[in-house]
């Protein structure tokens, strides 16, 4: 009874290993997905901030690379130490959207740009140079 047990949970794991969605390592690239740039403040008026800014907007803009079409991405982000989410996440998460006919979606199609949108506090103890964070999709 057991053996039957373990083969019929080794076929649904085979089963539903195929429709996960792709995992995101931290260590290498992202797989099926390219950075296209970072922007603070917004794509037409892009701004620069500074050690003490606070509540402002990051936009992060993904190409997708993949040949299935997604739904509902989620981008979650590991901001680098004297950053913080300004609504105070530890990891901030926003849904992914493209822009589709002036209408935003959350149907992500194969050269599909995504766009992940932020609001962060920059520490007034950091100096001014560039940080990293980590993009999780």
């Amino acid at each position: 009874m057991m053996k039957k047990i373990l083969v019929y949970l080794l076929c649904l794991l085979i089963l539903i290993t195929p429709l996960s969605p792709p995992l995101v390592s931290h260590a290498s690239p992202m797989i099926g997905f390219e950075h296209v740039a970072s922007i603070w403040g917004s794509e037409d008026q892009p701004r620069e901030v500074y050690p003490g800014s606070s509540n402002v907007r990051l936009i992060i803009l993904v190409q997708y690379t993949g040949n299935v079409t997604l739904v509902n991405t989620i981008g979650i982000l590991s901001l680098p130490e004297g950053f913080t989410s300004s609504d105070g996440s530890v990891q901030p998460a926003s849904q992914g959207t493209v822009e589709k006919n002036n209408t935003a979606t959350s149907s992500v199609s194969p050269g599909d740009i995504i766009r992940y949108e932020y609001l962060v506090d920059i520490s007034g103890d950091l100096t001014e140079g560039v940080y990293t964070g980590i993009l999780t999709i």
